[in-house]
């Protein structure tokens, strides 16, 4: 069967494979065509994302001519694509706040009305 694959990029190739190719040998050859690792691709083929690595085309119900569109994981970086991971913040070493919350200064009677007469 042949399946066409549209990346984020509007790149379109077309694979030859079997009805019974498992998912993650798909995203293999998905790799070999858009230079992005398969760990770092999810298919999504009529805009249900193709999750279970180890189902077939033929399990989805996925038949000859159709589209899938290849999404790119952000969620970790490769140097080759450009893609990066969002920013990871560890928090783990900064204590919250200790003593009462501070209060903003009070504005006087006269900043408020200088500040209501010019506003």
């Amino acid at each position: 069967m042949k399946l066409s694959v549209t990346t984020f990029k509007d790149d379109l190739f077309t694979l030859e494979v079997s009805d019974d190719i498992e998912i993650e040998n798909l995203k293999v050859y998905c790799e070999m065509e858009s230079g992005i690792p398969s760990a770092n691709i999810t298919l999504v083929w009529n805009g249900t994302p193709l999750t279970d690595n180890k189902k077939t085309v033929g399990q989805y119900g996925i038949s000859d001519g159709e589209m899938l569109f290849l999404q790119p994981l952000h969620n970790r970086s490769d140097p080759r694509t450009g893609l990066s991971a969002a920013p990871t913040i560890d928090f783990s070493g900064i204590a919250p706040p200790t003593g009462a919350p501070q209060q903003r200064p009070s504005r006087s009677s006269t900043d408020r009305m200088h500040s209501e007469n010019f506003c």
